[in-house]
């Protein structure tokens, strides 16, 4: 619960800290099993970098979006337009939004060198919890995505420099989240070892975080992901990507020929 620390004088922010760890470790990760899968260094290199790119667009995109309004109050207050532009592009992520934008971006990289897009996603699908689990943890640091109030044991309590609530007890839903990512990865990680159809890890991915997710969001307390109705903008999400995850893990391999033919 430390926002920021400081290295030989430099102040840095441990969740900026913690995502870009994550995506080193995942990427060592995607690195060693590339003997699992087809593909060379260049596609590995590339699948990442465009991976990276798309998703963190994606994840601002949807988090301005879910926080619109926040966005059209912070100019129509401010007298600095450039200064509220930096200010609103340095704010948050939804995570979501990262993963649409990175399949979207593999997608056209796939379909510009004439690659099969199924075997890349694929091939990433089990790093991508493992990467999820670092920037949880960094949540968890800079006091964003915070857990309902809780009196209990397992509460934290986070300091007044902190993002979201500070000064009562919250339940550390982002340390759940980080454990449910590692898990995701493991299962992954062991599913990945033999050849599957193709679709099939990338669907047991999104239909197991789509699950995850939606659980999860019932702990959470921070309102700056939308709601419509009951749930958050994240369970609805989830409610739409879990039955097209079923669908990819039954019938990704039919869906390819069939987009072959």
């Amino acid at each position: 619960m430390k926002p920021f620390y400081t290295i030989f004088g430099i102040r840095l922010a441990s969740y900026g800290s913690l995502i870009a760890l994550g995506i080193i470790v995942a990427s060592l990760v995607y690195w060693y099993r590339k003997k699992d899968y087809p593909g060379d260094k260049e596609t590995i290199f590339y699948s990442i970098v465009y991976g990276m790119i798309g998703g963190f667009i994606g994840a601002k995109l949807l988090y301005l979006i879910t926080d619109f309004n926040f966005v059209v109050d912070s100019f129509k207050n401010s007298t600095d337009t450039l200064t509220t532009l930096k200010n609103i592009l340095a704010g948050g992520y939804v995570f979501y939004g990262g993963i649409i934008g990175a399949l979207i971006a593999i997608y056209f990289y796939a379909k510009k060198y004439n690659m099969s897009y199924l075997d890349i996603v694929d091939s990433l699908a089990p790093e991508v919890p493992l990467a999820h689990a670092f920037g949880r943890i960094g949540c968890f640091m800079a006091g964003c995505c915070y857990g309902m109030p809780c009196d209990s044991k397992l509460s934290v309590i986070f300091p007044k420099e902190s993002v979201g609530l500070s000064g009562i007890k919250l339940f550390p839903v982002q340390l759940l989240s980080a454990l449910g990512n590692i898990i995701i990865f493991i299962i992954l990680f062991i599913y990945s070892k033999k050849d599957r159809e193709k679709g099939k890890v990338t669907g047991l991915y999104i239909i197991l975080y789509g699950i995850a997710r939606f659980l999860v969001e019932f702990l959470r307390y921070d309102d700056v992901r939308g709601h419509f109705l009951f749930f958050s903008t994240s369970q609805w999400i989830s409610i739409l990507l879990v039955p097209f995850g079923i669908l990819l893990y039954k019938k990704g391999e039919y869906l390819c020929k069939k987009k072959q033919k």
